[in-house]
């Protein structure tokens, strides 16, 4: 991913707008990302058990396979963001996991693959001493997130 969630006291997941067909995900007066509109095929969310002390939800904006980018989903102008992508999109684009504290994806554009699951993850065996370590601690092996069968039939079958 591309993006990072930085804070603010202001604005603490950031800011997101539309400027010239991109949109612009701002924090602390600087520009952490865009996203071409016409360029997204795919668009999902997920969760993580991680608030409220950092951001936990976020919507991702597939390219393609290879290409994604990420927004907060706790941006100031979300909800103008989510309009604009309904619009652009020719359908509601609307987050699904509103109310989910643990780890959870889903997947929200295109209309046929809505609702079914955005990542498998793939666990991977440790490696490093560090990871090695933290497997025997309980904290986890290192991951990988794949795209499910439903996300690559949904990037398949957008041409942009």
């Amino acid at each position: 991913m591309t993006f990072k969630s930085e804070h603010s006291e202001a604005e603490p997941s950031g800011r997101v707008f539309n400027e010239d067909g991109k949109l612009i995900w701002e924090s602390q007066g600087e520009r952490v990302g865009e996203i071409v509109m016409s360029d997204v095929r795919l668009i999902g969310e997920y969760t993580t058990g991680e608030g409220p002390v950092i951001d936990d939800w976020f919507m991702v904006f597939y390219m393609s396979k290879d290409d994604c980018k990420q927004i907060s989903l706790y941006v100031k102008g979300r909800e103008e963001m989510l309009q604009l992508l309904s619009e652009c999109m020719g359908s509601v684009v609307a987050p699904r996991l509103v109310g989910s504290t643990s780890w959870e994806t889903t997947l929200l554009w295109p209309p046929e693959v809505a609702g079914q699951a955005m990542w498998n993850v793939e666990n991977l065996p440790p490696e490093t001493l560090v990871e090695k370590l933290k497997a025997f601690l309980g904290m986890g092996n290192p991951a990988r997130m794949n795209l499910t069968d439903a996300a690559l039939r949904g990037l398949a079958g957008q041409p942009r």
